[in-house]
């Protein structure tokens, strides 16, 4: 996924092959997807969007990464679960020293709460 998509997608958009300019997304199964990879692949992402994250335990880092992406979080109050995944991740990150932020909304499982948070995410993100 890290390099023949982004390979892919340099090519087919001529979009910026600078790991700042890149954002990797997802939610419930693809926000662990997402944090997952931006944990274990900073040199290629360097904004990663998690939201609502599904299964799993929380990051841990035996040294506070050299290069690391920043990291937006989000998970509804009503998905239990997928809040306290979310929250658990944000916060072995922060105790990481790695730049992350966390919201919570008054929501469940929802696209609608997804769509408004990656609008705010990207414009925090990249933002000039």
């Amino acid at each position: 996924f890290a390099e023949e998509v982004t390979q892919w997608a340099e090519k087919q958009f001529r979009v910026s092959s600078k790991r700042e300019d890149r954002a990797v997304f997802g939610y419930s199964n693809g926000g662990r997807f997402a944090a997952t990879i931006g944990v274990d692949r900073p040199d290629v992402f360097g904004n990663v969007f998690a939201f609502s994250l599904a299964v799993g335990t929380p990051a841990e880092f035996s040294e506070t990464p050299k290069v690391s992406s920043r990291f937006f979080f989000c998970a509804g109050r009503w998905e239990e679960s997928f809040l306290k995944r979310s929250a658990d991740f944000h916060k072995s990150l922060l105790d990481a020293g790695v730049k992350s932020q966390m919201v919570e909304r008054v929501s469940g499982h929802d696209t609608i709460m997804w769509q408004e948070e990656f609008a705010h995410a990207v414009h925090q993100a990249f933002a000039k």
